[in-house]
């Protein structure tokens, strides 16, 4: 090339070299049903023998991601056909709350974080007698209005302004949130919620893609840009540095499918398998989807927001 200074060249290609490395692609893509679209870079990130997939978005936040009214139908869309994904694993998790809350059999107040339109909060809402759901859009809180009426419901951001609700819960609950959640976000969200279980409170949160199960395997292999993972032991690991600890692990959706939105083969058949499946401890590691119940830990305090600096090497 003429004119150009070698120096400035070589420069060049040694910064184009450093960018590319540990980088497996770039594109514009929308992470999921239930996250942004932003621009993002995959990347694996070793933990312990398990590699994690994790996508670094360059702007935005979780929070804005729901605003728009339009989130609403998308958000909905396929939960109560249990002939779709998304409608079987509501299914069993359905099942595996009831399961989980026999630890706790009389519980009198429970809070959905995140709640969306309001389908955990109105499960919550036939078994305990005091719900409230808590939601930064308006769209999604307006849906939980009409899906849950006997509910309070909370508009607006709780991590940055915890005085918009400051009651403790028997039960507490999060689901479609945490791999959802950028960083800091996340670790708000849990200290949050940790301050608000009662003395014997409960905690139960989800993480909607384990990089162990079939399903994280096959996105892995593909190296499908805009997805989150996390196993067993990063998701207690996560909780843990937050004061909380994880009493129980339930696994579930162990069987692959191809994506949201398509209808699932031999749907009848795969109910049955899957429910089966869910009830074997020993799968637990291997779920596609699984839930966590966990309390506030007696033995140490917690990280609170400064532990989430840690979370990069989950």
């Amino acid at each position: 090339m003429q004119g150009r200074d070698p120096a400035a060249a070589s420069s060049h290609h040694e910064r184009r070299k450093g960018e590319g490395m540990g980088r497996l692609s770039t594109k514009e893509s929308q992470a999921s049903a239930y996250a942004p679209s932003t621009f993002v870079t995959l990347t694996r990130i070793p933990v312990g023998a398990l590699g994690i997939m994790r996508t670094m978005r360059s702007c935005g936040s979780y929070r804005e991601s729901h605003l728009d009214p339009a989130k609403v139908a998308s958000y909905e869309r396929d939960l109560w056909d249990t002939r779709a994904a998304k409608g079987l694993e509501w299914m069993l998790e359905r099942r595996l709350i009831d399961e989980l809350l026999r630890d706790r059999p009389h519980p009198q107040r429970a809070i959905d974080f995140a709640c969306g339109t309001g389908r955990v909060l109105g499960f919550l809402a036939q078994r305990v007698p005091e719900v409230i759901g808590v939601d930064v859009s308006a769209p999604m809180i307006e849906a939980a209005r009409e899906h849950c009426p006997t509910a309070r419901l909370v508009l607006g951001d709780v991590t940055v302004n915890p005085e918009l609700l400051t009651e403790s819960a028997d039960v507490v609950t999060a689901f479609r949130f945490l791999l959802n959640a950028e960083p800091p976000l996340r670790a708000a969200a849990l200290d949050w919620m940790r301050d608000r279980l009662g003395p014997e409170g409960l905690l139960i949160v989800n993480f909607h893609l384990n990089p162990r199960s079939l399903r994280g395997r096959y996105l892995r292999l593909r190296r499908s840009p805009g997805v989150v993972m996390a196993g067993v032991g990063e998701a207690r690991a996560l909780l843990a540095r937050h004061g909380l600890t994880v009493r129980q692990v339930r696994g579930y959706s162990y069987l692959p499918y191809r994506r949201d939105g398509f209808r699932l083969v031999l749907p009848r058949v795969r109910r049955i398998v899957e429910g089966s499946l869910a009830r074997v401890d020993r799968l637990t590691e291997w779920g596609s989807c699984f839930l966590l119940l966990a309390e506030r830990s007696r033995d140490k305090a917690s990280n609170g927001p400064a532990g989430e600096g840690r979370e990069k090497r989950e």
